[in-house]
Formats: structure tokens, sequence, C-alpha cells
């Protein structure tokens, strides 16, 4: 099944290799290896926070090394003059902003030796992520799984209700987790190197240190499942403007799940991936003997999940459920009990065992996004002889085991009394009664059904929706020397860049971002004559504050009427751009890096011919925060008239139809019925339609010139 160019990149021998379970498992192995670190560390996540404990089962280290994150790589660097630390996490989207660190370039990058190297990596397409989950020490060993190192990860195995290591930095309990991560040696760790190392210089536009002599660094604590193995790395890279898109991991899926004959196993996540519910299905109705388990969540996290993966889940489940083999499939959830409390666990892991051949886990979902969306990153073991069946069979029975709350041996002898993993199962639920089946129905519609799943499909999409050219990232010209400023200056917009955010989390600012609280003041200005004046510059003074423009637009196209609406947004957003393109300036290239990390270096050299359309994509869609793009963009040397053309062919089309329609947006806002959610879905192409047609008559008028 592990087939190079086709269902894996690359297949290469580890002389270990090891299923890591639960956050205590591998934050206890890695920091064994980050101790031992000579020459490299690579890290690679979606989200890396400094505050994240790296430590095992006890929940405290006792070898005199910090614990977070932030302390811990410092020390390293600090302890080993030949270490190099680079450190990757995805360039978030500002929709990400409230659940993540604040500011973690300031934070890991600024006071941090010059040895530790951080970049945010933006290369992701339009409404892509970079979702895998990786760290390579020396070359010689890596992780790979479904574990960011970030908060509220951390778990033992027994997942017990009253852990009171269980916590994040505010000291706030979070409930049980379940995650699984795989750590591997010789060929396949180098292999890994590579992968890292070409994402570090796709992101940086930078030079990481070269491969190195490889050394055992193998975790004392963590025995090895296999050894002299043969591991396979499956990938997923969304289409982009660099290439077409790679998708290894969906082919291997699909692949091991056509060749099933006995027992599928599976962890994900989330489930709403139609193609892999289908080939379930029908693997379930040509293999008489097969059956299939697979345990998931029901409570998926908030209402935004359960309006889209949630009713993704749901269909995923009703597919399986219309297969001729659907009783022998099994939806199940997890279950911390203590006495007569019960609690969800909460499944981060993606996992597939399919019979006694194949071991797959990684950080692909099974869903759309991370079959050909995002960026993700897999390893498969395919047994080659009898003991690596064993050892498969073992894997899958523990990881079972691990979630009814009994031994492993206790399920072995009853699959083997029953004949049937599922009668084994559900016996040992009567008994203990931690896991128990999803419900199907679950969440309930509360919308026409084709709305809900087109919201899902939205949110979930296969491929970026834009033409790939569109959705590259952002082109800027390359910097002139940076200019040298007063140093009163900088040391002003420096605090001022890193204070303002800090208002949304220590102040009552963020009470004010809601446009029932702003309307009534908006109406008395516009009553008194001069909104006009006082409008443009409410928008200024917000946007240093990084408050939502969007917000502040709507409510002008609320509030103003259709002229006076237009007109006070429109010189609002331009003139706090301009400013902000100032202060930008004033930071420098140098200053701006110390807060955005090295990925300023790959938006200062890219092309210059696309400096109006980059502008005008990322206005287009809140990608990142209105003020940060203008800072970066005066940082970075943009020519000023491409900045605000930029800007004007991004955002004037949607302020245009907000203040045309003002209106009719309170009603939206107001009364979030289906007729008035198509209204906005209609509101919403329009803009893009007219957005992405000026950037289209703008490159052909530059082309023609």
């Amino acid at each position: 099944m592990l087939r190079e160019g086709e269902t894996v990149w690359r297949r290469a021998r580890a002389e270990r290799a090891a299923l890591l379970l639960d956050g205590a498992g591998y934050y206890g192995a890695l920091r064994d290896a980050l101790l031992n670190a000579h020459h490299t560390i690579f890290i690679v996540g979606w989200d890396i926070d400094s505050r994240t404990r790296i430590v095992g089962e006890p929940g405290s280290a006792e070898d005199g090394a910090p614990e977070t994150l932030r302390e811990l790589l410092p020390y390293l660097a600090s302890h080993r003059s030949t270490l190099d630390i680079y450190i990757l996490p995805w360039d978030y989207s500002f929709l990400f902003l409230p659940e993540r660190e604040l500011l973690p370039t300031v934070v890991l990058g600024w006071n941090t030796p010059e040895r530790v190297h951080l970049c945010l990596d933006g290369t992701a397409p339009v409404i892509s992520s970079h979702h895998q989950k990786l760290v390579v020490i020396d070359d010689s060993l890596a992780f790979c799984g479904g574990l960011d190192l970030t908060i509220r990860r951390w778990d033992t195995p027994d997942h017990a209700l009253d852990c009171s290591e269980r916590v994040d930095p505010a000291g706030e309990p979070y409930g049980p987790y379940h995650d699984l991560q795989m750590v591997v040696d010789g060929d396949a760790a180098a292999a890994l190197a590579e992968l890292v190392r070409a994402r570090w210089a796709a992101a940086a536009q930078d030079t990481p240190a070269p491969l190195i002599r490889r050394t055992d660094l193998w975790p004392k604590a963590v025995e090895p499942d296999f050894r002299d193995v043969a591991v396979g790395i499956a990938r997923t890279v969304p289409e982009s403007a660099s290439g077409p898109g790679v998708y290894e991991i969906e082919r291997l899926y699909l692949d091991a799940i056509a060749r099933a004959e006995r027992a599928i196993y599976i962890e994900n996540q989330f489930l709403n991936c139609d193609a892999i519910a289908k080939a379930l299905a029908r693997q379930a109705e040509q293999a008489p003997d097969l059956e299939i388990v697979i345990v998931s969540n029901q409570e998926s996290g908030g209402w935004l999940e359960e309006r889209t993966m949630g009713v993704g889940r749901r269909n995923f489940i009703s597919l399986l459920q219309q297969s001729s083999g659907a009783d022998r499939i099994r939806t199940m959830r997890s279950l911390a009990v203590s006495g007569e409390a019960t609690q969800e666990v909460h499944i981060h892991a993606k996992l597939l065992i399919v019979d006694d051949r194949l071991l797959h886990v990684g950080s692909a979902n099974l869903n759309h996004r991370s079959m050909g969306l995002d960026t993700e990153c897999d390893l498969a073991v395919e047994a080659a002889n009898d003991d690596e069946r064993r050892r498969i069979l073992n894997l899958r029975d523990t990881l079972i085991a691990h979630h009814l709350g009994i031994a492993r041996d206790a399920l072995q002898q009853r699959i083997a009394q029953r004949g049937s993993i599922i009668a084994a199962i559900e016996d040992a639920c009567r008994a203990t009664g931690s896991m128990e089946p999803i419900d199907p129905n679950y969440p309930p519609a509360i919308l026409d059904e084709d709305i809900e799943v087109g919201i899902a499909e939205a949110a979930d999409p296969r491929r970026p929706p834009f033409h790939a050219a569109l959705a590259s990232a952002i082109e800027i010209r390359p910097p002139k020397p940076d200019r040298k400023g007063l140093p009163v200056g900088l040391i002003v917009a420096v605090l001022v860049v890193i204070a303002m955010p800090l208002l949304w989390y220590f102040t009552p600012v963020a009470d004010y971002a809601d446009v029932e609280t702003l309307e009534p003041y908006f109406r008395q200005i516009d009553d008194s004559g001069w909104a006009l004046i006082a409008i443009p510059l409410i928008f200024i003074v917000a946007s240093f504050a990084f408050f939502p423009i969007t917000i502040l637009i709507a409510l002008s196209g609320m509030t103003l009427g259709p002229v006076t609406g237009f007109l006070s947004a429109a010189g609002g957003c331009m003139g706090s751009a301009a400013l902000a393109f100032g202060a930008g300036m004033l930071l420098g290239e140098n200053g701006i890096r110390r807060i955005m990390g090295q990925r300023l270096n790959r938006m200062s050299r890219n092309a210059a011919s696309n400096g109006v359309l980059s502008i005008a994509v990322l206005r287009l869609l809140p990608i990142a925060p209105f003020t940060a793009i203008n800072l970066v963009a005066g940082a970075s040397h943009v020519r000023f008239n491409d900045y605000m053309i930029g800007t004007a062919l991004g955002m004037l089309p949607g302020i245009l139809l907000m203040s045309a329609l003002g209106g009719r947006l309170r009603e939206v806002w107001q009364n979030p019925s289906v007729e008035n959610i198509i209204v906005l879905g209609l509101l919403v192409a329009a803009w893009l339609a007219a957005a992405f047609g000026l950037q289209y008559l703008i490159k052909k008028h530059r082309r023609s010139g």
C-alpha cells in the first residue's frame, strides 16, 4: 500500500518506531529528546504556545530544566552553543485570535537567544491552514501526529475527571483529552528533517542549518513498538500558485479501506468526508466479515463547529447507516467515568488501523480540508511479517481497551470468546459504561437541511475556492535599506503595537465590539451633523486599537444612510490605512520582524508586479488584522500608490454594498432567518464578484501597458 509518488511521498526505514499515547506520553518523550539535542530542533505546528508545559505523566519535571516552552527553549540554546532552534507555527487567520496566545512572535521571538529562530508560516493559500504537527531533533528523531505544542492538550491515559494537573495557564480546568503521536528514528526521521527544512525555507526565505550526522536520541522511557520497519510518509498539500496539489493521505485511506477484510479501527476528531464514508459503507457491503469501529466526538465544542463539523458528522454517519453492512459498523464516543459522573473524552487523534496490515497515524482529520485544502503529514507502517502483524493488532487492542477502561489482555480474551470486536466492545461497555454510540441525529437540525449542508460545505471545502494565482500569499517589493528613525519614535511605535491588542484581553474594550452597543452613539453623531468628520476619526483611533474594522463599516451602513455611510466608512478606512502605513515605515523592517518573525523575509522578497492585487486580496478576506497588514506594508516598503489602490480595490466594493443595503443589513443582523441568511450570502457573493472584477481589470490593464 505504501507506493512512493501515489499513496506516500517517501518510504524510509526506521530503526525504531513507537506510538505515544496522549499528551503526557508525548510530552514526556519529547522532553527527554529535547534535553539531549545538540544541533537542530525544528518545531512545526498548527498552533505553538509558549505557555505549554512540556512534562510527562507525573505532571511536573524533576530534571532541573524549566517546564514551559517559553523558558525551556532559551535554556536549551544557552546550554548548547551548537544548537539552533527553528519554530514554525501557522500564521493563523485573525478569526482564530481569541483561541491563540497573544503576539507569539513577541513572546517566543523577542526575548530569546539569536539561535532561537521563529517564523509565522503564511505560505498556505487563502482559507487553507498549515496543520502538520512535527518535531525533528538533530535529524535523528522525529515526532509526528495529532498533538501540537499548545495548551489544553496534556492529559494522562486514565483521563481522570478530577485530574489536578489538567489545567490551562490561567488555572482553569479542561476536560479529558485523547491524542496520539508517533516517534521514529533512522532514515524516516531524516526524511522528515528534509520536509521541515523545505517548509522553513519556503516560509522564511532563509536557509536553515544543513542536515547533520545522525545520533541516537531515542527516549529512554519509550519501548519501541517496531524495530527496523519501513515507514511511509504521506502528505496533503493544497494546490497553489507554487504547484499542483498533493493528495497522498486520501489515496492511502481509500486504498487501505478497499483492502480491508476483517476489521477497520478509526479514531478521529472529525467525521466529515463523504469519500471516506462512502468507501467504508461500500467495503462493509463487499466484505461480509468486516467490522468497522470508529471513535470520535459527539460534542464538537461550540455553536460554529456544531453547525459545520457536527452537521458533517451527522451526514457521515447517515451514509454509513445506508450500507447493507451497517449492522457491522459502530460510531462510538469515549467517556470518562467516576461513580455516577461522566464526561466525554475529547478525541483529537487521527488514526486508522486496517486488519493486522496497516497502522496509519498523523495530523489529518477525516474531513475535506485535511484531504485537499490544508497541509498535513501522516506516518504509516505496513506489516511485512508476522511479528509486525501481531504488533499492529496489539496496538489496536491497546487503544480500544484504553477507551473501555480495561486491560488489553481482557479485551483480547473477549474478542476470542465472542469472535467479534463489536460484541466484545459492547460486552465491556455494559460493565464499564466508558463508551457509548454517538447519537446519529446530533446536533439537531435548526435550519433547512440544504442550508445546513451548504454552511458545512462552505466551512469544510476540499479545494481552495479561488484560482491559485489569487490564492497565493501576499507579494511585496524587496525592502530598501532600513531607515533610521528617532529612537524615541521607534520606542513609542513598538509600545503602541504591543499595548493596543492587550486592551482586548485586560480591559472592557471588547464589550464595545458589538453593533447593538455602538449603534446609538453613531446615531447621535449623525444627528449632530459631524458624521463626515467624526466617523473617519473614530475609524482611525479604533484601528490602532486593533478594533474590528468590519463592525465599524457595518455600523456606518446601518445608521448613516447610503451616501454619508459610504463616504464616512471609506474615508475612515483609507485614512487609517495610510496612517498605519506610516507607522510601519517608522518601525522599519527590523522593528516589524521582531514582532512578526522571519515571515517578513518572504513578504519582502517576492515579486512587485502584483503589489496592487496582493494588497487587494488581503483586504478582501479577514485573514489578518487590518492594522497588522498596514504596518507590515509600511515596514516592507510597498509602493504607497500600489498599497492605497489595493486597499481601495479590496475594501470599497464591500463598503459600497453595506452602505447601499444598510437597512436590510440591520434586518439580517437582528433577525438571522433563512431568508436573511440567503440575502447575506448574496451580499458576500456580490462583494467578491465586484472586488475580483476590479482586480481583473487592473491586472489586464497592466499587462496591456
